[in-house]
């Protein structure tokens, strides 16, 4: 953390406070049906990654044919609630097989599509 307070020539002070995090990536998108059990170089292979800082997510846009949605994020966040389409209502979270995987020395939670699917522009929710 960071505080910065300042005095004016009135004698009147304000502060102010930030917080820095540093986080590793969160990897996420699809993997070929043939994918069973998904390594390091899997994850960093995948088509997105960015500095997520929390283990939720929305992942839109999905299309594939035939293949296996994946998301992979820091274990230090915690493990996932739910997996939702919000927009169809429907809950996938049984549907995704969770493991603990390492990319580049840290710890990992992947969670991945059991069961090959096609997909047209499809949106999941990770909570």
């Amino acid at each position: 953390k960071f505080k910065v307070t300042v005095e004016d020539i009135n004698n009147k002070t304000a502060s102010t406070e930030k917080e820095v995090r540093f986080v590793y990536k969160s990897y996420w998108g699809t993997v070929a049906d043939t994918v069973t059990n998904p390594t390091g170089s899997d994850i960093l292979g995948l088509a997105n990654n960015g500095l997520v800082g929390t283990k939720a997510y929305v992942y839109s846009g999905i299309t594939m044919d035939y293949g296996k949605v994946v998301y992979a994020y820091p274990a230090t966040f915690g493990s996932l609630t739910s997996i939702m389409d919000v927009q169809h209502s429907f809950d996938y979270t049984e549907s995704f097989t969770k493991t603990t995987v390492e990319v580049d020395g840290e710890s990992y939670y992947c969670y991945m599509l059991t069961d090959p699917v096609s997909a047209d522009n499809v949106q999941l929710t990770f909570a």
